[in-house]
């Protein structure tokens, strides 16, 4: 990936901005942030699980397991 920034940008004070490497661009478009969840990687999950904890402890909701459907 490279960062660019046009003059017009620059002059606006407009940070860097990433563009894909010429034949790379095809992979960069799969990296989204519906992808990421679905593919829900372990370092992910679990700070989402320790948080759905909190909050189902925020409301009181004793019965609440991590495991239960949303």
């Amino acid at each position: 990936m490279d960062w660019v920034r046009t003059p017009e940008e620059e002059k606006a004070g407009y940070p860097l901005r990433p563009v894909a490497k010429a034949g790379y661009e095809a992979e960069l478009k799969k990296r989204t942030l519906t992808n990421l969840y679905n593919a829900r990687p372990a370092w992910l999950d679990n700070p989402h699980k320790t948080l759905d904890t909190a909050v189902a402890q925020a409301y009181g909701w004793t019965d609440y397991t991590p495991d239960m459907p949303d």
